[in-house]
């Protein structure tokens, strides 16, 4: 019999629990003192994909210009200066708000858009700890939301991966944390959602007016805490 809870989190990473910027000032040392491609070479690869719209995807990039190269030893030498510099890797209240969850109970996971194993290595060195992980190709993410729910009963019949305890769960509702507009659209009437507004990079993009309903934009993660507490 699948279990019945009443709320899930779906939490994105980059922006909302993990700093990008720290992330990639490692990553650009590593390849760097790895002999792989300058700190400034790379990070001018950055800025001319993301001057385009794109998302930057590192990995990729380096295979891509550099096919050669092994990623192993990337990886290897990146989970080594992580450990040195694990505060510089999550935004400001994550912590406080992924221990908020789990003292009350919450069930959640993390759903990241971008390459899987850039993805991977950041969440599993950010030091947050086991958490069950989707890593998706797109940035809706209301999309896979839609997925789950179940016009019979109208609630969200969400697979075992998603779990710690890898049994599949019945939600009354979903909660989408992103800092990315785009996640939100077509947000199921039978979900909600917060909007991460600013990272450590700077705000996000320019706010519709209104957001999508069930929506609410918060500052940082962490204000999320106040408004979960209150409902």
């Amino acid at each position: 019999m699948t279990k019945q809870i009443d709320t899930f989190f779906v939490v994105d990473f980059d922006r909302c629990l993990g700093n990008i910027e720290g992330s990639f000032d490692i990553l650009k040392e590593v390849v760097h003192d790895l002999g792989i491609v300058d700190r400034q070479i790379f990070k001018s690869m950055r800025e001319e994909v993301e001057s385009n719209g794109l998302t930057f995807s590192a990995l990729e990039q380096i295979t891509n210009h550099y096919p050669s190269v092994n990623l192993d030893d990337i990886e290897k030498l990146y989970y080594e200066r992580a450990r040195l510099e694990p505060d510089n890797l999550l935004e400001p209240g994550a912590i406080n708000f992924i221990n908020f969850l789990r003292k009350t109970n919450r069930n959640f996971c993390i759903m990241s858009f971008g390459d899987k194993r850039w993805q991977t290595i950041k969440i599993s060195s950010s030091g947050i700890g086991n958490v069950p992980t989707a890593i998706v190709r797109s940035t809706k993410k209301s999309e896979y939301i839609q997925e789950w729910l179940s016009p019979i009963s109208g609630k969200f019949q969400i697979p075992k991966k998603f779990f710690a305890d890898n049994v599949a769960k019945t939600s009354n509702e979903v909660v989408l944390i992103d800092d990315k507009i785009s996640a939100f659209k077509n947000l199921p009437k039978e979900a909600r959602g917060y909007y991460v507004s600013v990272s450590s990079s700077g705000y996000g993009p320019k706010q519709p007016d209104p957001l999508p309903m069930g929506v609410k934009q918060v500052v940082h993660i962490d204000e999320i805490i106040t408004y979960e507490s209150e409902r």
